[in-house]
């Protein structure tokens, strides 16, 4: 049959004897047996790819890299120098696995491992894709993830050309799991700008300020979390509005959310660009609503 090695688990291998017997009994020369140790759960039993959160479905819907998986199992099982796990991953390529397995490194006991560690391998999976990924595998990560912006926010006017959805990918790798994780609440400010109703949270003349700032940030040759912070609390000083209430009605105009990134770190993720048009478009929807209710 010119099968020379069989791999397969420890559970096996008291049939071995059977099965050399049968490759004699049809005149084949056995392969070499191998028989590996068992990856356990934390509670002794062993791991199954048809449990719970374990299963190949789950894995499938967690949106699992296959590559992170490749890499969480490899790094319990043994057989290479230097794939252990450390508080830094390394993620390898198929063919770095190829290139550096030595059956001889294979653990010979079985090993507890925690599940829950996989969506670290998936973070850094994420990270060497935009790294040092191909053009083909970035671009993939970007439909992907615009495909996850349509489906959560069907009925928003959405800002997801190509070089803003990789820079929102380079910005978030240290801060998500998967790409799934971009499109829940506390990230929704990089895809759609707040609603009616969140602005309606201060009164129309709390955001007078936003025509004053709007210059300020205008005028900013650098736009970064760091860079913003000094002339914000300046800002605030020289218009008597405490910086903690600044940074309120910032977060609302900018997110329409009450808690999340700072918001240096929102107009960082934003850019220049975005931010100053969201909060014209604060500033004129509040002033039209102010001139409404003074017509009426």
């Amino acid at each position: 049959m010119n099968i020379s090695h069989v791999l397969r688990g420890v559970e096996w291998q008291i049939s071995t004897t059977k099965h050399i017997l049968i490759y004699k009994a049809f005149g084949w020369n056995p392969p070499k047996f191998a028989h590996l140790p068992l990856l356990l759960n934390l509670n002794g039993t062993k791991l199954s790819k048809r449990q719970g959160d374990m299963s190949v479905e789950a894995i499938r819907e967690g949106e699992l890299f296959p590559n992170a998986l490749v890499n969480f199992v490899t790094n319990f099982g043994g057989g290479f120098h230097d794939h252990q796990r450390t508080t830094t991953l390394h993620m390898y390529t198929m063919r770095d696995l190829i290139e550096k397995f030595d059956l001889s490194l294979v653990n010979e006991n079985s090993c507890k491992v925690d599940p829950s560690h996989m969506k670290e391998f998936n973070r850094a999976e994420l990270k060497r894709l935009m790294s040092s990924g191909t053009e083909e595998e970035v671009n993939g990560l970007v439909e992907m993830l615009r495909q996850h912006i349509v489906n959560k926010f069907p009925d928003r006017t959405l800002q997801i050309d190509n070089n803003y959805l990789k820079f929102v990918l380079d910005w978030s790798t240290d801060r998500i799991f998967k790409l799934e994780d971009l499109v829940d609440k506390e990230f929704s400010f990089i895809w759609v700008k707040p609603s009616s109703e969140d602005l309606a949270r201060h009164p129309a003349e709390s955001y007078a300020f936003l025509s004053n700032l709007i210059p300020l940030l205008i005028s900013q040759s650098t736009f970064t979390r760091d860079s913003l912070a000094t002339p914000l609390k300046q800002f605030s000083s020289e218009h008597s509005l405490e910086y903690s209430q600044l940074m309120k009605l910032l977060r609302t105009c900018l997110s329409g959310l009450k808690q999340g990134p700072s918001v240096g770190e929102m107009m960082e993720i934003l850019g220049k660009e975005n931010t100053i048009q969201r909060l014209r478009d604060v500033l004129e929807h509040r002033q039209g609503k102010a001139s409404s209710s003074a017509a009426g």
